[in-house]
Order: structure tokens, then C-alpha cells, then sequence
């Protein structure tokens, strides 16, 4: 027999009709797309205007970065200029790079475009990421909108450093690692094939993290860190529960947790493998430039390259009380809040608004745990490992890297996590305050209306307080954007000169080479610089840094060196070759000079370089001088006689010119025929 059903009666069809329909922010997909679309075009228009094809040398490894990109493009993978292999740039950058100068016009350009795509991809990422922790599109359009206007990440996103790509990566990680969990706990854990694609994508994108920026590696120890701990609460739960039906399956995460590690490792083990192989992880001789040093030697020397002593916790103490306040004061309030733009002075003392701006916006981003904490208690953990790792490595890094633009370059790729807690920690203060106006102690996804509102508020009122210096900081990129290049050669799409007035006098000497000496092999010491011609013949290295002088002149006659640039670009041709230069004079001769462009730097040489000049003296069977040989002198002649102590031609003797033809004969003094 068929039941009744029960039907409402009037007066539940009455209260049902007077309930008003519920509107869901975050639910709502119409407002998720307008906002996406919203932050695309702020974006886009930002980028359009501050995008900037020039190339700045002050700023850092650009150059080397594509230098190594274009070896990379035409077929020789990982190497220097000479060809021969390199372990100073991590490859991941110059790989994408590469990947992009092979299918494309090969121009600069095209790659800065290449980073301001992966610049855009991370904004929407976190926007993504965000809609989905905190549940409030309040939250992920305000941190889209700062994300998207921030002047560091569009400056860097132009410059062709590794900073974009480690942000796009460590972005991807997240994004990743949210849906793995999200599967293992909410999924269809009979899925494996979704289980293993997930974990597949979190560990490549970790570890090529590492290989895009050497500092990363930060990130896979945390997520890794986080799945151990996850299972072993676990694990503890499940003895503790009775119920069978409520303990946790432990076989994802355990699945999880060695399937990432083993990516990880086969993401980073060919680069590891072919440095073993070319005998590159060898602790090199030390640099004079020290950042060219290895991180081992970096942490164990100050920048005079004195030794460190590793027990003096008192040393400890004031390196990290110094780096700690370089943050606070500097770092943080210029990546989050862009106070100011111009990061290089290094004279420059901290103010007490300084200190004021970076304590808040780091009180703001703790606040911004708990909010998190109480919606994605594993994620949370992940961010918290990653970021007090990253001050733990910061806090005791060398002070050299501190100060000037390096100490916002080591937050910025931090930056996306980061800006999440900043407005997840306004977000708690609007939660606190709808508490004490309405009662309401809601977390999200219960968001009450005067919660949504004050969040809004709070958001709006901290984007109008940062407006004036993000609008200060977009203004300067836009200036130096508009600026007309300097110099305009090869396929530079121009060069300019700010800070590094020396580029002048390089681009004019290699010009000149190319004009004067076509498919001759010069010995050069920013190859990356030269690779920027069409040219046939690869350039020759210079010799290692801190050799002696009987080194460097032995380095130059076993690559066969013809011609030598001797530059100031970066200071150090002329403190590698320069003493040798010096010594040997009589072996070296100027081609070509370029004068100074300013006081404060050396002249630029292009100079030729013939071992036979100068004085070649025998030796008898037992290698003692004999008092004679041969000197060979620049324009050609030559001498061939008797030589006093002090090298010149003293006694019998007879003067050749460069024919052979004998010009002079007899009896010599201190170099004068008598």
C-alpha cells in the first residue's frame, strides 16, 4: 500500500514564503570569476606600463642567467661561454629559459614577457588558494588586488632573475599540497591514480624550486616535515580511538609521504649526478668576490674572508639580533608594504617607523595563523615550517647579503605565503571586533554579515594606508621604463646603465673586437656579456680568481690566448689578470683603449697577448742561465746576445728585424750598441 506523504500545512507554506533567501560570498562562482577577471586586468595594465625590455648589470645575474639560457637554446646544456661546464647559476631558471629562446625570436624580451606570465599565474594561484582556505572572497580579491600591484614582483618580473620563477614554483607547491590533502582527506582514497598525479605534481614542483633558487630547499624539507607529522598524529589517534569506522587511513599519507620524497630526488638527482660526474661539488679555491664562494665557505668566513669561530655564541648572538632587525625594519615592510622601491643604499639606518611598520605587519601575519589554523589545521602547519625556516636561515645568513636589495630579494620569494597570513591576520582583527559588536564567534564558513563587512573594511582601509607608496613604487618602475637605453647592440634589446657606468666601456670594447678582430677568440671575463653577438668562435674564460702571476700567464699560454679584454665589471679582470699584466708587461700589448666613463672605475682595455715577447734567456744542462738568449720585442725585432742581471742586452749581441734581416752586431751596454 502506497504512504501518504505529508505535506506542509499553511502556516509552514506562510513561514517558508517570508524566509529570505541566503546569499553565499563564497559560494557564489559568478563573484569567484569577476574577481579573477578583476585582478587579470588591474595586472595586466600595471605590467603593460612598467614592463621594461632593457637589461640592468647592477642588478645582478641577469645576464649570466641568459647567457646560460641561450647556450642552452642552441644545444650546449649547462655550460659557460668556453664550452666548459657551469655550477654557479642553479639551472632551473636558465632551463625555462632555454625551453623558450628555442621556440621562440630568441629575444629579451621574450623572456621578461615569459616571467610576467608566470608573475600573473602566481597571483592567480594564491587567489585560487586563498578562496579556498579562508572562504571569504573579501579575503582572496584583497590579496589578489596587493599581489597584483605589488612593484617587487613587477619589478622583478622584468629583470630576468630567479626570483619570479622560485615564486611560481613555491606558489605551484602549495596549490599542489592543498589538493593532495584535500584528496587524502576528503577524496576517493580507492582513486590511486589521482593520489599518485597529486603527489607526482607537489614533489616536481618542490624540487624544481630548489633548482630555480638554491635557498628553496626550505620548501620540500617542510612539506616533507609536515606528511611525517601528519601520519604520526595519526598513527597516535588510531590507538586511541576504539571506533574502527573513525581512524584515519594511514596508507595515503604514507603513500604521499615517500612518493613526494622519491620525486623530489628524481627531480634534483641530474643536476646532483652531473656535477659528481664533472667533479663540480668540490670545494673550489676561494674567491676575492665572495659571493662567488660556496654557502659552506660563506657561513664559515666574513666578507675579508677571515675564518669565523664557530663556537663564539656570543658572534651568533649579534648576527642574528643585526639580521632580525635588518628584517623587521627593512625587508618585511618593503616586500608586504612596498614603503619604499630604491633597496640598494648601504649606508642606510633604520628609523624608529621603520621598526613600527615591520613589527606590525609581522604581528599581522602571526594573527594570520589562527584564522588558517581553523580551517586547514595541515596546511597551516605547512606554511608555519616553511616561513620559521626561512627566518632561521635568514637570521644567521652573512650580513653582506643583508643589506642593499639582497635582503628583499631572500623574502620575495616568500612573498605569496606571506601576503596570505598578512591578510588572514586583518582578517582575525575583523573577527575579533564582530565579536565584540554583534556576539559572534563564528570561523568561517559561518561568517556572519558583520564579520564580511568588517573584513571588507579592514582590507579596503590597508589598501588605501599602502595606495601612496604603491603608487610611488609603480611610478618608478614606469620611469625607468620609459627611459631610452643607452647602448643598443647584438640582439640587446638595449642596456642601461643605472648603477654600472662600466657597461659603457665594456659594450665599446667588445664592439670594437667584433669590428676589428672578426672570428678571433678573445679571453673575456663577462662571457655572458659576449654571448650577447653574433659570433663563430666561443669567447676563452678568464683564469681562476686569486692566481698567482707565473698562473695566469701559464693559463693563458695553455688555452692558446691571442687577445684579452681587461674591463672593471664587477672589479675583478683586474684583480685576476692585472698583476700579471703588470709583471709581463713586455709580453702584453694595448690594441685599443676606452677612457673611463667615470672617475671611480679603471680604463677599459683591449690588448693583445704573444708569450714570445720579452726575454727568453738559456740555461745550460743543469738549468743554471748561461747569460744569453733571445728577446722579442712587440714590433717584431729581436735580439740575440749576451743579458746582464737585469735583462738587458750587455755584451756581444746581434739586432734582427722582423724580416730576419740582421740590422745591428757588436758589443752592448745596458741595452745600447757601443
Amino acid at each position: 500500500m502506497k504512504q501518504k506523504e505529508n505535506k506542509p500545512n499553511k502556516q509552514q507554506l506562510k513561514k517558508q514564503r517570508k524566509q529570505k533567501p541566503t546569499f553565499s560570498f563564497h559560494d557564489n562562482k559568478m563573484l569567484f570569476y569577476l574577481g579573477a577577471a578583476l585582478i587579470s586586468i588591474v595586472f595586466w595594465a600595471v605590467y603593460s606600463t612598467t614592463f621594461d625590455a632593457k637589461i640592468y648589470p647592477s642588478i645582478g645575474d641577469n645576464l649570466g642567467y641568459y647567457g646560460m639560457g641561450r647556450s642552452i637554446a642552441s644545444g650546449d646544456i649547462w655550460v659557460y661561454g668556453d664550452g666548459n661546464p657551469s655550477n654557479h647559476f642553479p639551472p632551473g631558471f636558465s632551463t625555462i629559459m632555454g625551453i623558450i629562446l628555442l621556440f621562440t625570436s630568441g629575444s629579451v624580451a621574450t623572456v621578461k614577457i615569459m616571467e610576467g606570465v608566470m608573475v600573473f599565474l602566481s597571483v592567480l594561484m594564491m587567489y585560487l588558494l586563498s578562496h579556498k582556505l579562508t572562504k571569504n572572497i573579501f579575503i582572496s580579491l584583497a590579496l589578489g588586488l596587493i599581489l597584483a600591484t605589488n612593484a617587487n614582483l613587477l619589478y622583478y618580473g622584468t629583470i630576468m632573475m630567479s626570483e619570479v620563477p622560485a615564486v611560481f614554483f613555491i606558489t605551484l607547491t602549495l596549490l599542489c599540497f592543498y589538493y593532495l590533502m584535500n584528496y587524502i582527506l576528503h577524496g576517493d582514497i580507492q582513486n590511486k591514480k589521482q593520489l599518485y598525479l597529486l603527489t607526482i605534481a607537489t614533489g616536481f614542483a618542490a624540487g624544481y624550486s630548489q633548482l630555480t633558487r638554491s635557498m628553496s630547499v626550505f620548501l620540500p624539507v617542510s612539506v616533507i616535515a609536515t606528511l611525517a607529522v601528519i601520519a604520526v598524529v595519526w598513527k597516535i589517534k588510531n590507538k586511541k580511538n576504539e571506533n574502527i569506522e573513525n581512524r584515519k587511513n594511514l596508507k595515503p599519507i604514507i603513500t604521499a609521504l615517500i612518493g613526494f620524497t622519491l620525486m623530489f630526488a628524481i627531480t634534483i638527482a641530474p643536476w646532483s649526478i652531473r656535477n659528481q660526474v664533472f667533479g663540480l661539488n668540490k670545494e673550489q679555491p676561494p674567491n676575492p668576490n665572495f659571493e662567488i664562494n660556496s654557502y659552506a665557505y660563506q657561513m664559515s668566513h666574513r666578507s675579508d674572508h677571515t675564518p669565523i669561530d664557530m663556537t663564539d655564541l656570543g658572534f651568533w648572538k649579534d648576527r642574528i639580533w643585526n639580521n632580525a632587525g635588518i628584517y623587521i625594519s627593512r625587508a618585511f615592510p618593503r616586500v608586504l608594504a612596498v614603503t619604499a622601491m630604491e633597496n640598494k643604499e648601504k649606508d642606510w639606518t633604520p628609523m624608529t617607523k621603520d621598526y613600527i611598520v615591520g613589527w606590525t605587519l609581522v604581528v599581522l601575519c602571526l594573527l594570520g595563523f589562527v584564522p588558517l589554523w581553523k580551517q586547514n589545521k595541515y596546511f597551516t602547519l605547512l606554511i608555519m615550517l616553511m616561513t620559521f625556516s626561512v627566518v632561521a636561515l635568514l637570521s644567521v645568513w652573512l650580513e653582506k647579503y643583508i643589506v642593499g636589495q639582497h635582503c628583499v630579494r631572500y623574502v620575495l620569494p616568500m612573498i605569496c605565503p606571506l601576503m596570505l597570513l598578512l591578510v588572514s591576520g586583518i582578517s582575525s582583527i575583523a573577527n575579533f571586533l564582530s565579536f565584540l559588536i554583534g556576539k559572534f564567534k563564528n570561523p568561517p564558513p559561518q561568517q556572519p554579515l558583520i564579520y564580511q563587512a568588517l573584513t571588507a573594511f579592514l582590507l579596503v582601509l590597508f589598501l588605501l594606508i599602502c595606495r601612496p607608496t604603491y603608487s610611488e613604487a609603480i611610478a618608478i618602475l614606469q620611469a625607468r621604463a620609459d627611459e631610452p637605453p643607452v647602448m643598443q647592440f647584438g640582439s640587446f634589446p638595449g642596456i642601461s646603465t643605472e648603477g654600472h657606468p662600466q657597461t659603457i666601456d665594456l659594450g665599446a670594447a667588445f664592439i670594437w673586437c667584433h669590428q676589428n678582430l672578426p672570428n678571433q677568440r678573445i679571453m673575456v671575463r663577462p662571457w655572458y656579456v659576449w654571448e650577447l653577438w653574433p659570433h663563430d668562435p666561443p669567447c676563452i674564460m678568464y683564469p681562476p680568481n686569486l692566481c698567482t702571476e707565473e698562473e695566469a700567464l701559464a693559463y693563458l699560454v695553455e688555452n692558446d690566448v691571442k687577445y684579452l679584454v681587461l674591463d672593471t665589471w664587477m672589479a675583478r679582470s683586474y684583480a685576476t689578470i692585472g698583476p700579471c699584466i703588470n709583471k709581463y708587461s713586455e709580453k702584453f700589448k694595448i690594441l685599443y683603449k676606452k677612457d673611463k666613463a667615470v672617475e671611480s672605475i679603471e680604463d677599459t682595455y683591449v690588448i693583445e697577448f704573444n708569450n714570445d715577447w720579452g726575454l727568453h734567456l738559456d740555461t745550460d744542462a743543469n738549468g743554471n742561465p748561461t747569460g744569453k738568449g733571445k728577446l722579442s720585442m712587440q714590433n717584431g725585432n729581436s735580439y740575440v746576445g749576451a743579458f746582464n742581471a737585469a735583462g738587458y742586452a750587455n755584451g756581444y749581441g746581434v739586432m734582427y728585424d722582423s724580416t730576419g734581416k740582421e740590422i745591428a752586431r757588436g758589443n752592448w751596454k745596458n741595452g745600447t750598441l757601443e
